[in-house]
């Protein structure tokens, strides 16, 4: 097994609420080790690194390849696992999302939104809103986004989470500036 300590895969977000990272080049090589190790892994364990290589690939606009890896890991969870299944559908809608494709990005949220209600999933509430505002968000609807945000911000306040509050904070504040231009 090699270390990937020492690679920066730290992101940031742009005013765009999209997430970058700070090195493309660690994230690449990232890529490609995880993608080595992938192969010898079976089961939730496999599926739930694709998800998260997935999400890598996205940052680094590989659309193609986070929708096999998203197409994938959703293919195992369906039956398996449906708390991933949500994760792994909120986390797509991204990908869709940055390409645009809204309807696409938004029956992907609804079908997260279902697995969350089913199964009670509430942890995972600020998560499905904080993506839907970000849908908003992208769209241009500034005021529904700004709703999603401030229902995320009062959900993770209560879970005392610094870092997930932060993220919050910083897209109320990108969106309340969009609303007044």
């Amino acid at each position: 097994m090699r270390d990937t300590s020492t690679l920066n895969l730290n992101t940031y977000f742009g005013d765009d609420l999209h997430d970058y990272p700070e090195s493309p080049e660690d994230l690449k090589k990232f890529i490609e080790f995880e993608k080595q190790e992938i192969l010898n892994l079976i089961g939730d364990e496999k599926h739930k690194r694709m998800s998260r290589l997935a999400i890598h690939c996205r940052q680094l606009r590989n659309y193609n390849e986070a929708h096999e890896l998203f197409k994938m890991a959703s293919g195992y969870f369906k039956n398996t696992n449906p708390q991933m299944e949500m994760v792994n559908y909120l986390r797509w809608g991204d990908v869709f999302r940055f390409e645009k494709r809204f309807n696409e990005a938004w029956d992907i949220l609804k079908k997260a939104e279902q697995i969350l209600l089913t199964h009670q999933f509430m942890d995972y509430q600020d998560f499905y809103f904080q993506h839907l505002g970000k849908l908003f968000f992208d769209k241009g609807e500034y005021e529904k986004a700004l709703e999603c945000f401030e229902k995320t911000l009062s959900l993770r306040i209560k879970k005392a989470n610094p870092q997930l509050i932060s993220s919050t904070e910083f897209a109320l504040k990108i969106t309340k500036q969009k609303l007044k231009t």
